[in-house]
């Protein structure tokens, strides 16, 4: 009896998981979003980051985003089983880092970081992502040197400054200016924004929780008296939910979308562990 509670427990919150993510349009599927009357012949781009990925074998689709550190495309003409297919080409390729495999769902990551999306969408169409690493510790380190060298030139100037004319003070004035701007672009050049982050990062460890607790029901024998602890974590579910139902992936920069598809896709492995 506890058995059958727990996989109705479950299938609701993967069920629930699903249908806001098709909301919020992680990833469009075919029906709602793709009019395959635009979809058309294209040229395979011979880009470096696209050169990890293997050809699909048809031509025909639309290019949904190409830049030097992102690809993202749309393949028609595809059963599910050249699906697959293109699917066993990645790994091949080397992106066998922390995957993740279903019968229409694929993610995974190479050596390097760079990290590739294939999902089927249905009706003959297969969607295609590709993002390069971002985020690391080098950049980071980048990042943080930039700081402390603004800082270090604005303590300096402070040290020796002097009576100076009005004509000079204005130049000082702009020059303050102009180290501010260049601080707060290297603070904000780490590509996820900070809040953004921040949300995701704690609707994912609720789910850790939720999962701990899930499996500790499963091994208790006082399942009905963790009942009111259930209900407890599905009120933080619904709000977790509303605040990612806000979320509107079009006016998300490449960065924040990798991360959102990337958190998304733990948070699905993490609830298959209880399944």
């Amino acid at each position: 009896m506890k058995k059958k509670i727990v996989m109705m427990l479950f299938m609701l919150v993967v069920v629930c998981s699903t249908g806001a993510c098709g909301s919020r349009g992680s990833t469009p599927t075919a029906e709602e979003s793709i009019n395959q009357e635009e979809f058309k012949e294209i040229k395979w781009p011979a880009s470096e980051i696209v050169q990890l990925l293997p050809q699909p074998k048809s031509n025909i689709g639309k290019i949904d985003m190409e830049t030097s550190s992102a690809f993202y495309v749309y393949i028609g003409n595809t059963s599910e089983d050249e699906y697959n297919l293109y699917v066993d080409d990645c790994m091949e390729n080397g992106f066998t880092v922390d995957y993740w495999r279903t019968d229409d769902s694929y993610y995974g990551d190479n050596e390097d970081g760079y990290h590739v999306s294939v999902d089927y969408e249905g009706n003959d169409v297969m969607y295609i992502s590709i993002t390069e690493p971002y985020d690391t510790d080098t950049e980071k380190e980048e990042n943080t040197q930039e700081v402390d060298n603004a800082e270090q030139e604005e303590n300096t100037q402070e040290e020796e400054k002097v009576k100076d004319t009005e004509k000079d003070k204005k130049k000082k004035e702009k020059s303050e200016k102009k180290k501010i701007s260049k601080k707060k672009s290297a603070k904000d050049k780490s590509g996820v924004s900070k809040d953004f982050k921040k949300m995701m990062d704690s609707y994912e460890a609720f789910f850790d929780k939720y999962v701990d607790f899930m499996k500790t029901y499963q091994d208790s024998d006082d399942a009905i008296g963790m009942m009111s602890d259930y209900a407890e974590y599905m009120k933080q579910y619904a709000d977790y939910m509303e605040k990612l139902d806000e979320v509107n992936t079009d006016d998300l920069s490449a960065a924040d979308l990798a991360y959102y598809t990337e958190v998304q896709a733990r948070i699905m492995k993490k609830l298959a562990e209880i399944s």
